[in-house]
C-alpha cells in the first residue's frame, strides 16, 4: 500500500510539470519521459522491499530526488526572461540610489523585480565582468535561476540572499579587499599579532569566514526599523518551520513565548557586536558598522519596557516599537546618520 501511494504521488507530481498544450511537442515529450522514468525507478526500488512497508531510507531518498526534479523544473529560465533583463541594460549603481555603494544603504528598500538588474550592476561596478571575461547572457541567466530557486519563507528568501550579496559588494568597495586577498599587505589581529599573510591558506580562510559572517548578519548594521523588522521575520520563520516539522520550538525561538528584546540584546552583545568589533580592528574604515549595531542594541534596551507579553503580538508585528524611535529621531537623538538610512520595504 505504501509503495502504491508513493508511485501515485510521483505520477501526480510529474503531471504538475507537464507544459500546457500550447508548448512544443518536444517539450511535452521530454516531460512525459521524465514522468514515466520517475514511475519506473520507484517501481524498481519496490523490488527490494522485504515487508509491506517501504524502507524509510529509500522513501526519503526518492522523496528528495522528486523534490530536486521539481525544483530544477521550476528554476528553468526562458530566453525571453534573459532577453528582458539584458535589454534593461547595466546601469551605474548611482542610478539605482545615490548611496548604493555606501554602508548606509539598505538593499531591502529595493523592489524585488529590480534586484537582478542591481546584481548585474554590482558585477560591472567591481570590474568583474571585464576582468574575468564573464558572458553577460550566462550571468543574467544564472542570476534569474538563483532567484527562482529560492522559496518564500519570511526571512531566508531571495531578498536575504540579495542583501548578503550587496554587503559583500560594500566590503569589496569600501575596504579594499582585493589588496588583502591578493596583495601582500599586513594587518593586525590574526595569528597573535604576527600579521596577515595572503599566501597562507589558514589566514585567508579566517578572513573569509569573518567577512562572510559579517555579510550574513548585515541587517543588524542598518537602521533601527530594518533591525526591528528582521527580528520579526526571523521569529515568524523559525516558529513556523519547527511547528510544520511537528517539533515543539524552543522557547527562545517560539514567537508565542520568546521575550524578544532580551533575546535580541543577547544576540547583539554576544554575536553581532563582537563580529563587527573584530572587523573594525582589522579594517578601521568599517567603524560605522560596529557603532550602528551598538546603537540598535541600545534601542532594544529603550523599547524593552513596552513588552508586557512574551512572543509576538497577536498581529505578528513589532511596528508599535517604532513610535518611540520616531519621536527620539525627530528630536535629533541619533544625529544625522539615521536620517540618511533608507529602511526596508514594509511588505518584506
Amino acid at each position: 500500500m505504501m509503495r502504491k501511494s508513493f508511485v501515485s504521488l510521483r505520477i501526480r507530481a510529474s503531471l504538475v510539470m507537464l507544459p500546457p498544450r500550447g508548448r512544443s511537442s518536444i517539450s511535452r515529450m521530454r516531460t512525459l519521459i521524465l514522468c514515466f522514468t520517475a514511475v519506473w525507478t520507484t517501481a524498481r526500488a519496490s523490488e527490494h522491499e522485504t515487508s509491506s512497508a517501504f524502507p524509510s531510507k529509500m522513501k526519503m531518498k526518492f522523496r528528495s530526488h522528486l523534490a530536486n526534479e521539481m525544483m530544477m523544473y521550476h528554476m528553468k529560465v526562458s530566453e525571453e526572461e534573459v532577453t528582458k533583463l539584458l535589454c534593461s541594460g547595466t546601469e551605474p549603481v548611482q542610478n539605482i540610489h545615490p548611496s548604493f555603494d555606501e554602508f548606509t544603504y539598505t538593499p531591502r528598500s529595493l523592489q524585488d523585480d529590480s534586484t537582478p538588474t542591481a546584481v548585474l550592476s554590482m558585477f560591472e561596478d567591481m570590474g568583474f565582468i571585464n576582468t574575468y571575461k564573464i558572458d553577460m547572457h550566462t550571468l543574467a541567466r544564472f542570476c534569474l535561476m538563483v532567484k527562482k530557486g529560492y522559496r518564500d519563507p519570511p526571512y531566508h528568501n531571495w531578498m536575504h540572499a540579495f542583501s548578503v550579496s550587496h554587503f559583500c559588494y560594500l566590503l569589496y568597495k569600501n575596504l579594499g579587499l582585493s589588496n588583502y586577498l591578493h596583495g601582500s599587505l599586513q594587518f593586525r589581529g590574526i595569528c597573535d599579532g604576527a600579521g596577515y599573510n595572503p599566501k597562507s591558506q589558514t589566514h585567508r580562510s579566517l578572513l573569509l569566514c569573518l567577512l562572510m559572517t559579517s555579510c550574513d548578519l548585515s541587517d543588524q548594521t542598518k537602521g533601527w526599523k530594518t533591525t526591528r523588522k528582521i527580528a520579526e521575520l526571523i521569529y515568524k520563520e523559525f516558529s513556523l518551520r519547527e511547528k510544520a516539522m511537528g517539533n515543539r520550538p524552543s522557547e527562545m525561538m517560539d514567537r508565542e513565548k520568546a521575550y524578544i528584546p532580551e533575546l535580541q540584546i543577547s544576540f547583539m552583545e554576544h554575536i553581532a557586536m563582537p563580529i563587527y568589533k573584530l572587523l573594525q580592528e582589522i579594517f578601521p574604515q568599517s567603524a560605522e558598522l560596529y557603532e550602528r549595531v551598538a546603537a540598535n542594541r541600545e534601542q532594544w534596551s529603550k523599547v524593552s519596557h513596552k513588552f508586557t507579553i512574551r512572543g509576538l503580538p497577536s498581529n505578528n508585528s513589532l511596528d508599535f516599537l517604532d513610535e518611540e524611535f520616531e519621536l527620539l529621531q525627530s528630536q535629533g537623538a541619533f544625529g544625522d546618520d539615521s536620517h540618511r538610512m533608507n529602511g526596508c520595504l514594509d511588505d518584506q
